[in-house]
């Protein structure tokens, strides 16, 4: 009865990790596609292209 729930318990553990490599590649997957559209169609990402005030990170406020 012990090596059942063992079994049991190890299988849970594999599909929980499966699942989180998972989520995880798509995470850098969809980062990646992200960043190459953003580029592609406006020449910039979305953090670069500046806040409320215009500036981009790294510009010194006048």
């Amino acid at each position: 009865m012990a090596g059942a729930g063992q079994d049991v318990g190890e299988s849970l553990w594999r599909h929980a990790v499966t699942a989180v490599q998972q989520a995880f590649a798509a995470l850098v997957v969809s980062t990646f596609v992200y960043h190459f559209l953003s580029l592609g169609v406006m020449g910039r990402t979305q953090g670069a292209a500046g806040g409320p005030g215009g500036a981009g990170p790294g510009c010194v406020p006048p």
